[in-house]
């Protein structure tokens, strides 16, 4: 048998998995890449991290590929499967939104709810004829609630709602200002509109580690991310009928704050647990039936 190659193209980075005959894998990160190929920038960075990964894997032969790519879908579906084909021209290729892929990693078709929360914010249900069941995932514009994005603007918000009322700015507030390197409406308006909406995630990673050291306001803001992610999970449930079925949690946001992870878990009981399965490894297992 041939080797399979796995690879998860989310927000934050491409992760990849090359497996041999024997179950063994080699390994791989690259930068973040999507399926919005319509962009010119999206399009020059897909190609150049498939065309590092092929480099990588060296000349063994892929005989199939399962990959995951976040923003795939629409029109440009088939550009992105044609640069695949273009790249990887002897293998057999399935390509999936990341989503999709993070449930197929962790979960059989029809068996359960996974839940994301990484940069943005999604939950969903693979019928077993692999008709999908989704909540959320509108994107940072329209909602992603309780996702990386969500949390750091809700800081930046807590922040610029103390100073427009001349209160106090507590621990949080002056770290989320010394992220931004901002002193004034003027110097956070000018980082907010000019950054990309990476930047404004990043600053949850401020909100995870000062509520993990007991600041509460900063667990007041992952309490209110905890309620809209498990809102996601529990209306999937109403649309199922069902509260037995096993819930997942995926996504950096969920792998970073112990304390949101808890909060989510006490409202969907024990039915729930935390992914700890390299998603990239497991599309390279899938891969083996193609």
């Amino acid at each position: 048998m041939a080797s399979t190659l796995g690879i998860d193209g989310g927000a934050s980075a491409t992760k990849w998995a090359l497996r041999d005959s024997n179950g063994t894998y080699k390994e791989g990160t690259a930068e973040a890449i999507d399926g919005h190929i319509y962009r010119q920038a999206s399009k020059v960075r897909l190609e150049k991290v498939l065309r590092q990964i092929r480099n990588e894997c060296g000349s063994v032969e892929i005989n199939s590929i399962v990959a995951g790519i976040t923003g795939l879908g629409g029109e440009s579906e088939a550009d992105v499967q044609h640069l695949f084909s273009t790249i990887f021209p002897t293998s057999r290729i399935a390509l999936m939104t990341d989503i999709v892929l993070g449930y197929r990693a962790n979960l059989n078709l029809g068996e359960g709810i996974f839940l994301y929360a990484g940069t943005g914010s999604i939950a969903i249900h693979l019928k077993e004829s692999g008709e999908m069941i989704r909540v959320g995932g509108w994107g940072y514009l329209l909602g992603d609630e309780g996702a990386g994005y969500w949390i750091g603007r809700e800081a930046i918000r807590n922040t610029l709602t103390l100073m427009d009322s001349g209160k106090s700015l507590g621990n949080l507030n002056s770290a989320v200002l010394e992220k931004m390197s901002a002193h004034n409406w003027n110097e956070i308006k000018s980082y907010v509109y000019s950054a990309d909406r990476s930047s404004i995630a990043g600053i949850a990673e401020i909100v995870v580690t000062m509520a993990e050291d007991g600041e509460e306001e900063a667990r007041k803001i992952l309490r209110e991310a905890s309620l809209a992610l498990v809102e996601l999970a529990q209306k999937i449930q109403e649309i199922l009928g069902r509260t037995d079925m096993p819930i997942v949690l995926g996504g950096g946001v969920f792998k970073a704050s112990s304390f949101l992870t808890n909060e989510v878990r006490k409202a969907m009981g024990e039915n729930s647990l935390v992914s700890n399965i390299r998603i990239a490894n497991k599309a390279a297992e899938l891969a083996i039936t193609m």
